[in-house]
């Protein structure tokens, strides 16, 4: 009886340890999984800010838009901008005069009058460049981007574009993140993807929740600034019986004005049911344990406590974050049954960590397609122009050889962004390494760029401490160093200075790019090499530092970077001694290291 007593007890003691380590792994979860929804929230927003801007741009082109602001007829106005209105799906549309004065406008109700010019998006626009920002109006929020309209590179007016908040975040973000969205103002409901027949529920339960949790001063603010590391607080509220949690964040215009305090929440319905289940079942499995324990002592025991302790380790494996590994019951009873719920608990969680990695996919991809039509609309646009003026009649022929120079540019241009997409698309790549004087291989680079550092008044200064032979597969190699070269000459701007130098130690061979550019970041430096990751530049697909960083790595080499900011950058390719020379020997060279510059 003792023993049974006993038995009894450890398997009560490890029930109540499974249980409580499940539970507390599923509230660390959750809190983990909403505390980075600010994050999600901020990418979605500035892919539908790029897309807004973005139709803003392409309607301002609209040769109907521009040719009825020709005619200075506010009819003909008004009915060209109605025939647009038709044909994009946005909410509002807004055409003003180069004063920032509203020539025609489609918006019900009204949210504005007739002068708009000290909004901050449209000094944006009249300046010349498009820009973004979120409205909040009447208690609702919209998204607003403008474009300034050019005609013959006069402007002529402003489009300002509108969508109501609440339909991006119902029929965009909600379908990409499967999370719910709602955004408090006072204590109104401004925005939310929450269905009508729930929304006077939703909105009680956050407005008595934003009294306690919601604070704008604890909460990330979106879009996501210099406190990028800042945590989304875990907000949990019950709507007729129902639990749900979600992370807070606040939501903020183009000035920094914070407009809203929001936040993205999902049921917990279907988790509170797996544990509500598991309980149940461990509770029966605790009850048939003792009772077992009380009429068969010794061989109940080791029965039931070999099991429970594979039982254990796999609970520890899935609050380990183990998904992978099968929870397999060794019998049809009560620890069996136990089982079956925990396998398939690990299957809802892999299934829902699958969804996450391919909303960020998605996301990805979003990001991707945005940068690529970004930066192909600018040289496609530059091709149309200079065939146009080639195909004239009568163009001299002097300046038909230099457009045809510049032409040819802009397609190398485009070749080479593709270049760069498809060395990341294909992976690993298999080398073709060649020996080559490390010098030859320097001044080819040098020569490269030898007539833009001209132009610019760049001094290109090279430095070179060695001379010997390096394998390499000096095509991939040439352009992973190309495109560190390019973001040094697009950082240091006209006048600046950028050196190239090489060195050699006994174990590794080094090349040098340093520019005195106002340098990058702290903050940026970490991420400089991921994918679709830019800073401070006009153009480029953002993959140019992630390809040089694989070509390097695929040589076995390492690339780092360091900056100072005010004083400029500093890049480091080193090469393994066994890719110096074929026996993997320094190639030792006399003379002195010798200095060029541009």
């Amino acid at each position: 009886m003792v023993f049974a007593a006993m038995s009894a007890i450890l398997i009560g003691v490890a029930i109540i340890v499974v249980n409580v380590q499940f539970r507390q792994h599923a509230i660390e979860r959750q809190r983990d999984e909403f505390a980075v929804v600010h994050q999600r929230v901020d990418r979605f927003l500035r892919l539908s800010f790029d897309n807004l801007t973005g139709l803003a741009t392409n309607v301002a082109q609209d040769p109907r838009l521009k040719a009825s602001i020709s005619t200075a007829d506010r009819a003909t106005i008004t009915l060209a901008l109605d025939e647009l209105y038709a044909n994009y799906w946005t909410d509002y549309f807004w055409l003003l005069d180069r004063d920032g004065v509203v020539m025609a406008r489609v918006d019900r109700p009204r949210l504005w009058g007739d002068t708009l010019r000290e909004l901050p998006v449209v000094r944006d626009a009249l300046s010349g460049y498009s820009s973004g920002d979120i409205w909040l109006r009447e208690g609702r929020l919209f998204q607003v981007a403008a474009a300034p309209i050019l005609s013959s590179d006069i402007e002529v007016g402003v489009l300002l574009l509108g969508v109501d908040f609440s339909r991006i975040l119902d029929e965009q973000f909600f379908q990409l993140s499967g999370l719910e969205t709602a955004l408090i103002s006072g204590e109104r409901l401004s925005a939310s993807s929450v269905s009508s027949e729930r929304r006077t529920l939703i909105q009680s339960a956050l407005v008595q929740a934003s009294k306690k949790d919601l604070v704008s001063e604890s909460m990330p603010v979106v879009p996501i600034g210099v406190d990028t590391l800042k945590s989304a607080p875990h907000i949990r509220f019950d709507v007729a019986g129902e639990e749900f949690g979600g992370g807070g964040f606040a939501l903020a215009d183009i000035t920094g004005q914070i407009v809203a305090l929001g936040v993205a929440f999902r049921s917990m319905e279907i988790e509170n049911q797996h544990y509500r289940m598991i309980q149940n079942a461990l509770l029966l499995v605790g009850i048939g344990a003792v009772l077992a324990s009380l009429t068969a002592a010794y061989f109940i025991a080791r029965r039931i406590t070999r099991p429970i302790q594979r039982l254990v380790r796999s609970s520890e494996r899935l609050g380990d974050g183990d998904l992978d590994t099968p929870i397999k019951p060794d019998n049809n009873d009560e620890i069996g049954a136990l089982a079956n719920a925990l396998d398939s608990l690990r299957i809802s969680l892999r299934k829902a960590r699958e969804d996450l990695i391919q909303s960020e996919r998605l996301s990805t991809i979003g990001r991707m397609a945005s940068s690529i039509i970004h930066d192909f609309r600018q040289p496609i646009s530059a091709i149309y122009g200079y065939l146009d003026l080639l195909t004239m009649p009568g163009f001299p022929a002097d300046e038909r050889e230099l457009h045809k120079e510049k032409l040819t540019k802009q397609i190398d241009r485009m070749i080479g962004m593709i270049n760069e997409l498809l060395d990341f698309a294909r992976g690993e790549g298999r080398l073709s390494p060649e020996p080559i004087r490390l010098t030859d291989f320097l001044d080819e680079l040098r020569i490269t760029f030898e007539r833009e550092c001209q132009i610019r008044q760049i001094k290109f200064v090279t430095e070179y401490g060695w001379d010997g032979e390096v394998v390499i597969d000096a095509r991939r190699l040439q352009r992973g160093v190309e495109n560190i070269i390019r973001n040094a000459i697009q950082a240091v701007g006209d006048g600046g200075r950028i050196e190239l130098r090489s060195e050699c130690h006994r174990e590794w061979c080094e090349i040098g790019i340093r520019d005195n550019g106002p340098g990058i970041p702290l903050e940026v430096i970490g991420t400089i090499f991921e994918p679709f990751v830019t800073y401070g530049k006009k153009e480029g697909t953002g993959l140019g530092l992630a390809v040089a960083q694989k070509v390097v790595r695929e040589h076995g080499g390492e690339i780092s970077v360091e900056s100072i900011k005010g004083e400029g950058t500093n890049f480091t390719i080193r090469l393994p001694g066994s890719k110096l020379h074929p026996q993997g020997q320094i190639v030792p060279q006399t003379g002195t290291a010798s200095e060029n510059s541009i």
